[in-house]
């Protein structure tokens, strides 16, 4: 009877420790969060370049006298609020839990660096006094938080928040190819191959929308508010991509006359080659005297309260790069903005009606 007890307790002892090594092998690979980069918050400041690498691919960004620049494109300045939302997602990231370390889950986690195989991971290096590298895989599903390990170790974590880091050049430069205020706008000359195309804009004071400085008499606009599309595409132009290449191989496309209230003048010449649509832009400098009233009854300072409050020194065209430096480069523009830029003055109106005999 003992006997058959000491085996009863003995069985009982032996299911209950197989059922604690499997609960403790189903337990979460839970570690106290800590910062991956526990001092990049006090280093930043020194931070000298990024590289951004997935298998071929590559991205650098520096950072020199005059700011952060994108150096596969010539140097050009990069975004800088994208640079800070990467360098604040790593300054934040937390591990969370430990994964895997099997190097043949890798690849399903997006963290591979083997040359050429699926999956790869993309390794940020960032240039601090020591160098410090870091490979980000997937965002782990329906949680914020990425798949991530050190370059020489097969151990996986995964840390909190999104870590953003595309390898495409074109996607850090500096966004913007210019930026200025509808109220700062004079007019408008765009000037098409055909004479009959051509057209010019004003906004006379006090009017909501635009109009053509010269109407033709039984002309009707599609809509009211047709003729607010290009000032509008003008305060907000944005870029795709950037060529530093010489203006004379451009081919032929329309010129685009901005004048605004200080003098300044933008010249614009947008243009399609290989199926992508491109933009050059000057800038000139107007002398006061050559400055033209809007019409007989419009106020050349268009009494706007905007306008009246800042001096005309103060008009900003939030270019990237000096405006002595813009006839090496032309910009890619989506084909939205080049569709706006050359309209043809005959497409705002509706088609004359056909008389019947």
């Amino acid at each position: 009877m003992n006997r058959t007890r000491t085996i009863a307790v003995l069985l009982v002892l032996l299911v209950l420790g197989v059922v604690a090594v499997v609960l403790e092998s189903r337990r979460p690979n839970q570690t106290e969060r800590a910062l991956w980069f526990p001092s990049l918050t006090d280093e930043i400041a020194g931070l000298s370049f990024i590289d951004i690498r997935q298998d071929n691919a590559e991205v650098r960004l520096e950072r020199g006298a005059g700011g952060w620049v994108v150096v596969g494109r010539d140097h050009y300045p990069a975004d800088i609020k994208r640079i800070i939302d990467l360098t604040t997602s790593l300054e934040q990231a937390e591990k969370i839990e430990r994964k895997t370390a099997k190097p043949q889950n890798h690849a399903r986690l997006g963290l591979s660096n083997v040359p050429g195989e699926d999956g790869q991971g993309t390794l940020i290096t960032l240039g601090l006094e020591a160098p410090a590298s870091l490979l980000v895989g997937q965002t782990a599903q329906q949680r914020d938080a990425t798949f991530v390990r050190e370059p020489d170790s097969d151990q996986v974590w995964l840390v909190s928040g999104g870590i953003e880091a595309s390898v495409d050049p074109a996607a850090w430069l500096s966004p913007v190819i210019f930026d200025i205020k509808e109220a700062f706008i004079r007019s408008i000359q765009v000037n098409q191959a055909r004479d009959a195309e051509s057209y010019a804009l004003i906004k006379p004071d006090g009017a909501l929308n635009w109009s053509m400085r010269d109407p033709i008499e039984g002309e009707t606009l599609k809509y009211s508010t047709v003729l607010n599309q290009l000032p509008d595409r003008l305060t907000m132009l944005r870029l795709v991509d950037v060529d530093a290449r010489p203006a004379s191989m451009d081919p032929e496309g329309p010129e685009i006359v901005v004048d605004l209230s200080d003098g300044q003048r933008l010249v614009l010449h947008p243009f399609m080659e290989t199926e992508q649509f491109w933009l050059r832009v000057e800038v000139e400098q107007r002398a006061a005297d050559s400055l033209e009233p809007l019409s007989d009854s419009a106020d050349p300072d268009r009494g706007s309260e905007e306008l009246a409050a800042a001096p005309v020194s103060e008009v900003s065209l939030g270019i990237a790069i000096a405006k002595d430096a813009l006839p090496n480069w032309r910009f890619e523009i989506s084909q939205s903005n080049y569709e706006t830029l050359t309209q043809v003055r005959s497409e705002y109106f509706d088609a004359p009606e056909q008389e019947i005999e």
